[in-house]
């Protein structure tokens, strides 16, 4: 998970797509969208520079869909709310085994809501000595394997006590570990080896060779602390 910036009023273009909504004599909140719901799946996506909210790999128009952070089950009046309103990937959508993200959670049982650490400007990995005070990679130090899980940071957060278990319970919740997730975190790392090795260059150059990408690349926050991980373990 990395920060998605929602510190503000809704955005004109936002809200213009929003306000065609509400023009509409059947007006039912989200569900009557209808032709409108990709333009609003695009705005999100191009917001969240085209990665899933919450699993971070790449997601297009075809590949995502609109997710309510505080469920429609739980308060309809945050159905077409700017705050609420995330572009993530289908999850492997109808597979309940694999599936992750808002797919999973919605197949709970629970449902639950969880703290939403995409929306604190801190889950951010910002320079080779600011990185996510949140999440983390599994590593081995002994064999320097990058397994493709995440997890939480071993040490609380200043400012956030005992916050290791909730970071814990967002990754659970959301199934970010999922076989299919972690394969594909281990193929992107496969990858960034590729590009070190090509390019000839060290850890840490590598590391702002993604940083300062124009583009995010799938997984970027994995990527950054993956580095970051492999680094230290020199």
């Amino acid at each position: 998970m990395r920060f998605i910036n929602k510190d503000r009023s809704s955005p004109l273009a936002f809200s213009g797509i929003v306000q065609q909504v509400i023009d509409t004599p059947d007006n039912s909140g989200y569900e009557s969208l209808g032709r409108l719901r990709p333009m609003l799946l695009e705005y999100l996506i191009i917001e969240q520079h085209g990665l899933c909210a919450y699993c971070n790999q790449r997601i297009t128009k075809e590949t995502a869909t609109v997710e309510h952070l505080i469920c429609q089950s739980h308060n309809s009046n945050f159905d077409l709310n700017y705050h609420n309103l995330f572009a993530v990937c289908k999850g492997n959508e109808g597979v309940n085994q694999t599936s992750h993200c808002d797919k999973f959670r919605a197949n709970s049982k629970k449902n639950d809501y969880f703290l939403p650490f995409i929306l604190f400007e801190q889950c951010l990995t910002s320079s080779w000595n600011q990185t996510n005070p949140f999440f983390d990679v599994e590593f081995n130090r002994k064999s320097g394997v990058i397994s493709g899980k995440i997890e939480a940071k071993q040490a609380n957060v200043k400012g956030y006590p005992s916050v290791n278990s909730r970071i814990t319970y967002a990754i659970d919740t959301l199934n970010l570990n999922t076989p299919v997730l972690v394969n594909a975190r281990k193929s992107k790392w496969e990858m960034v080896l590729q590009t070190k090795q090509e390019k000839g260059i060290d850890w840490q150059s590598l590391f702002n060779y993604y940083l300062n990408s124009t583009s995010l690349t799938d997984f970027h926050e994995f990527v950054l602390l993956a580095i970051r991980k492999q680094e230290i373990s020199k």
